[in-house]
Order: structure tokens, then C-alpha cells, then sequence
């Protein structure tokens, strides 16, 4: 069979689940003689790295790489992947590989909350889709969705079959969209030997994705009540700043950094918690530990009790009910967290770390489970189920529509319908749109921006980001700069004019700011005024060639490149034609201007010059706001 498998989530970032599930299932379907073709997004979003350390990471790992206009393509175990560099071309790209290719199936991943790619799919080669339903909170249906619509749920049910990770996520489909599902745990765990590494008197105590929705708030009131046990906390796609500084409040919490292979981690933990406040579709990660002989404490929600098949530490939690409006940092809903009680979670743990024999009998029984559950586990039902639905009458059938949570109000629907095929950037600034007129339509007339202090996290706005992307994407090139040429005519004090574009810079602080990379992310730095030379160069050439000179220089002005992390992101030049003529070349990079703020610019560069040409001081006003009180405004409305 020829097989195409898509997703909104880069195919080489091994440790999320669903990555890990998908990896798996078309790596094992190349081993058993089948063509797989992958189509994804390079970068997650946010994401950690940079599209440069993309490609250094797959080098260190000796995969070659071609590079197309939109994307990376590469073979990883005999997988051709499509990694498409920019995200809103991703839909498009994926439509364009399914009529080059005409796959016999189409495999779209359920993360990915627009179904845009569905949407593709089943729009290009409506009969050949299955839906592989790992994450809840992306399905667009149920109590557990963060983006529920009944216009994206019709797609789901338009797919010719829906695979599912879990007997929970089936039943789950069952109960909230009354389609029938096919469950199929791929081989995601590998197939050789798996090492002992659970010591009762060793390791840490271990959260993995350490975040609000996975439970950090019961291990931040473990460690807190066992002081003298050693934990330990994974970041992952969830974590934010506020989550890393909390962890480091606590002496006795260890922070650890990802590792390409889980055994690196695992050698280090004595039990892993996993207090998910969220339903999980199954939980790898319980199985990945027990399969080491290490013990899992697991949160009664979700697949969770199902990974952990029957064995002990199985504890409740009150599972999140509610979001708040904005996204935060990791661009999901910001979840409002109940209180917990982590009495049951503090008396198991005691338990198990204070009795050997409690600690080596569980170890022991719930590896047996694991290597009993893993060894089972082949390609060949998915194969089986494939030929099944080719069989039958069944493809393209639309079964009936999902029924909405009760009390949970969808949002708006026409608005959700259309996400797919905005980009980033585009659906962040109208949501920002949409809030305001929700706030309006409140009574509040304005949305105050309010001065921010500089020594805080200063984030890009939307669009500055999409400037540094593409600058990242293909650095030196001059396509964002802006010049302005004004022409001058009369007298002209050149001091007063160097003095007045000087002020300018100082006034405005996005002309002296640069753009520095900090943990993958681009951040703002305001950097102290310093004074620019103003070029006077003088054209001594005949006036017919003066005109062909000055747009040369114009030219030069246009290609010359920025630096955005050391700056300047500025620079001017005098063309001197004579004594009473002048050309000033003003040249800010796309990141700090526009039209309309390089018109204010210029009206204010005039005003600067009449005054101090006089020996009077500036007539303008300190401007109470900055661009970047802007930017931060934009981020936390968001």
C-alpha cells in the first residue's frame, strides 16, 4: 500500500505521545513493505528551537537533507518526511502530495484543533481518510474538547475510519459522537529489551511534561510535604516560566533536561507520577515506566487507568472543568485548576517509598503486565482493519453528529470553521479583534495599553515575530528593510539635522532595540541611546548624472542587510548635490516600522529640525507609550 500520513506537530520530536504513536505506526508499516510519506510542520508552535537547529539536529543524526521552497525533506527509517517550513502553507502542501501521489490512504492525526488537514484531506481524496484519534482535547466534540464545533465534527465523522490509542477513546467517541471506532495500540515501545531500573532507595520522585494540566500543582504539594524525598520535574510542550519558577523554589526538586533516549531518564527515577488533571487518550508513559519496573502512581482520569492495567496506584483527582479566555505562553487555553487533595497521592507515595517489600512486589508484577501487554503489540490488525474498510461500502459514510457536553457552550463556530486557513499570526490578531468587541459590547469603550517595566520578559508582537521568523528562515537578506528618500532643498544645518534623527531615536525605543533568542523564543531588548553618525556624502557629478547616482545609492540603501540581535535596526545618509540641495536616505528594517509610522517619523524629524535649527529645545511630548507596552498588550489580551 501507498500511505500518507500527516499531522500539525513536527515528525521528530520524539517524546510527545502521539508523535511517538504516529513515528511508530509508519515506520512499522515500512518495515512490513509499504510506501509511507509524511507531511508536517518542521517547528512546533511555540517552539523551542530554531529552524537552523532543526537542520544541525538532523545532521547530528547523519540524515540527509534537501531543501525545497517550502520545506525539508528527508528519509528518517525509511520514512520520506515533508517537513514544511511555513505553517499556513502546510494545508496546501499536504493537498498538493495527495494528487501528486495518489496514496491508497490518507492518515490524518487528531492534533489539530482547526482539522484543517482533515478538512485537505477529505476535500482532495474524500473516500481514503482515517482519523487517528490520539488527544481528546483536540477532538472538536465531548467534555474534554478545548475547541468543540459541530461544522469540524462532521469532518471527523466524513473520515472513512477513525482509529483509536485507547478502549477509553473509543468509548469516548461512542458516547459523545456515536461513531464506531477501531482500537489499535501500535508498537509504539520498540521491540528489544527493556532494562530493570526501579531501585527503592534511589532516583527521584518524577513529573513529566511538568504543567498545570498534568498535575503539577499535587507534585509541587508532594515535594513540599516530603522534604527529604528527592524529586524531579521533566519540562515538555506544557511547561511555562511560571511552572520552571516554581519548581525552583523547592530545594529539593531537580529540574532535568530532555534526553534523546527515555533509559537516560528513567535510570534516575524511583517512581513517576502522573497526577494528569486532564483526560489522557492513553498514557505511553505509564507503560514506558512499568516496562523498567518502575513504579506509576496515576490519576483515575482518562486512559490512564487503562495503561495501567489492573495494578495498584490508581488515585482521584478533581479533573479541570474550566479555561480561561486567554492562551497562554504554550499557545493553549490557560486552564483554571481546581483545588486538589493530595492526602490520597501524599499516603500512597509514603507507602511505597517506605517498604521495600511494598516497592519490589509492585515493581516486579507491573513490568510482567507491560512486557505481557508490549509483546502483543504488531502492525498487523491495522493492516487487517485497512483491507476490512477497503472491503466494504463504508468509506466516505457520514454517521451521526456528535452531541455537545452538557453545560459546555461551543464557541464561535463560523469563526472556528474558518481557523484553517489563517496563519498564526492571523489567528492571534483576531482573536485580539474579537475580544474587543465582545469588551465593547460590555461597556467597556477602550482597551487601556498601559507602560510595562523594562526589565521583564518583553515579547515580539504578532507581526515582529513573523519578521524574525522569516529572518531566521533566511538571515541576511535585505527584503524587510524600508528606505525613505526626502528630498531638501535650502540651507541646511546639517548638526540640527543629525541631532533631530539622534532624538528620534532616542524617543522611540523600537529604533533601538534588538532581538535576541533566548530558550528558542525571540524576546526584545531596549537597548541605552547611542549616537548615529549621519553619512554625508557629497555628489560631485554633473545634475544628468546625479539622478542615475542617487539611485544607485538608493539601491545600495535597499539590499545593505540588518543585524536584529546587535543592531542598529536604523541608519541614514545625506546625498550632498549642492549647496542648497540634499537627499536624506532613512532606513529602519520592516521590524520596527511601516508606512504609516515612517510618515510620522519624517513629520516628526521636521518638527525637531525647525526647533533645534533655532537652538530651541524639542516641541514634542514624551510619548507615553512605547511600541513595546504594545506588544506585551497584544500577548496578554491574548
Amino acid at each position: 500500500m501507498k500511505l500518507l500520513l500527516t499531522m500539525n506537530i513536527p515528525y521528530t520530536r520524539s517524546s510527545g505521545g502521539a508523535n511517538r504513536s504516529n513515528r511508530s505506526l509508519a515506520e512499522g508499516l515500512v518495515q512490513r513493505g509499504h510506501d509511507v510519506r509524511v507531511v508536517v510542520p518542521a517547528l512546533a508552535s511555540p517552539s523551542a528551537i530554531t529552524l537552523e537547529q532543526y537542520v544541525e539536529g538532523l545532521d547530528r543524526d547523519s540524515i540527509e537533507v534537501r531543501q525545497t521552497q517550502h520545506s525539508y525533506i528527508f528519509t528518517a527509517n525509511g520514512v520520506e518526511v515533508h517537513a514544511v517550513v511555513d505553517p499556513p502553507h502546510l494545508r496546501a502542501y499536504l493537498t498538493d502530495q495527495i494528487e501528486l501521489t495518489k496514496p491508497d490512504w490518507i492518515l490524518v492525526s487528531s492534533e489539530d484543533p482547526s482539522q484543517n488537514l482533515l478538512s485537505g484531506a477529505l476535500q482532495t481524496q474524500p473516500s481514503s481518510v482515517v482519523y487517528l484519534a490520539h488527544t481528546p482535547q483536540m477532538f472538536p466534540f465531548g467534555p474534554a474538547s478545548l475547541y468543540p464545533g459541530k461544522a469540524r465534527a462532521e469532518l471527523v465523522a466524513r473520515a472513512a475510519t477513525i482509529v483509536t490509542i485507547s478502549r477509553f477513546v473509543s468509548d469516548y467517541f461512542r458516547e459523545w459522537a456515536g461513531l464506531p471506532t477501531f482500537m489499535n495500540h501500535p508498537p509504539h515501545y520498540g521491540s528489544g529489551r527493556f532494562p530493570h531500573l526501579g531501585r527503592y532507595d534511589a532516583g527521584h520522585v518524577l513529573l513529566m511534561n511538568a504543567c498545570a494540566v498534568k498535575g503539577i500543582s499535587i507534585f509541587l504539594g508532594l515535594a513540599e510535604r516530603m522534604p527529604d524525598v528527592s524529586f524531579a520535574a521533566l519540562p515538555g510542550y506544557g511547561t511555562t516560566r511560571a511552572d520552571i519558577e516554581l519548581l525552583g523554589k523547592l530545594p529539593n526538586v531537580t529540574i532535568l533536561k530532555n534526553q534523546k533516549e527515555l533509559d537516560d531518564i528513567f535510570a534516575r527515577t524511583r517512581a513517576l507520577l502522573m497526577p494528569s488533571l486532564w483526560p489522557e487518550g492513553f498514557g505511553m508513559a505509564v507503560v514506558d515506566a512499568m516496562l523498567r519496573g518502575i513504579p506509576v502512581l496515576g490519576s483515575d482520569l482518562g486512559g490512564i487507568p487503562e495503561a495501567k492495567m489492573g495494578t495498584d496506584f490508581v488515585l482521584p483527582v478533581h479533573p479541570i472543568e474550566k479555561y480561561e479566555e486567554q492562551l497562554g505562553e504554550n499557545l493553549l487555553p490557560t486552564p483554571i485548576i481546581p483545588t486538589q487533595n493530595i492526602e490520597p497521592w501524599a499516603q500512597a507515595l509514603n507507602k511505597l517509598l517506605s517498604n521495600r517489600g511494598l516497592y519490589e512486589d509492585h515493581s516486579a508484577a507491573a513490568r510482567v503486565k507491560a512486557l505481557q501487554f508490549v509483546e502483543k503489540l504488531t502492525i498487523a490488525p491495522f493492516e487487517e482493519h485497512l483491507k476490512e474498510v477497503e472491503a466494504t461500502a463504508g468509506r466516505g459514510k457520514v454517521m451521526s453528529l456528535p452531541r455537545e457536553a452538557p453545560g459546555k457552550e461551543s464557541p464561535n463556530e463560523k469563526l472556528m470553521e474558518s481557523l484553517g486557513n489563517l496563519s498564526s499570526e492571523q489567528l492571534a490578531l483576531l482573536s485580539l479583534r474579537l475580544k474587543k468587541k465582545r469588551a465593547i459590547a460590555q461597556g467597556q469603550t477602550q482597551l487601556p495599553i498601559v507602560p510595562v517595566p523594562r526589565n521583564r520578559d518583553l515579547p515580539l508582537s504578532f507581526g515582529q515575530q513573523r519578521l524574525w521568523f522569516f529572518e531566521q528562515l533566511d538571515p541576511g537578506k535585505s527584503i524587510y528593510s524600508r528606505p525613505t528618500a526626502v528630498s531638501l532643498s535650502g540651507a541646511l544645518d546639517v548638526d540640527a539635522l543629525s541631532y533631530a534623527l539622534n532624538e528620534i531615536i532616542r524617543r522611540h525605543e523600537v529604533l533601538r532595540t534588538v532581538y535576541v533568542t533566548e530558550e528558542g523564543r525571540p524576546r526584545q531588548v531596549i537597548k541605552e541611546p547611542e549616537p548615529m553618525q549621519l553619512r554625508v556624502e557629497s555628489l560631485n557629478l554633473p545634475a544628468h548624472q546625479q539622478q542615475a547616482e542617487i539611485k544607485r545609492r538608493f539601491r545600495e540603501e535597499d539590499i545593505e542587510p540588518f543585524d536584529l540581535e546587535r543592531g542598529p535596526v536604523v541608519r541614514a545618509r545625506l546625498l550632498r548635490l549642492s549647496a542648497e540641495e540634499h537627499v536624506l536616505v532613512f532606513t529602519v528594517h520592516h521590524i520596527a516600522s511601516d508606512g504609516w509610522s515612517t510618515g510620522v517619523m519624517i513629520r516628526e524629524v521636521a518638527a525637531l529640525y525647525e526647533a533645534f535649527s533655532l537652538g530651541q529645545p524639542s516641541p514634542l511630548p514624551e510619548l507615553p507609550i512605547q511600541y513595546v507596552d504594545y506588544a506585551v498588550w497584544q500577548r496578554e489580551w491574548l
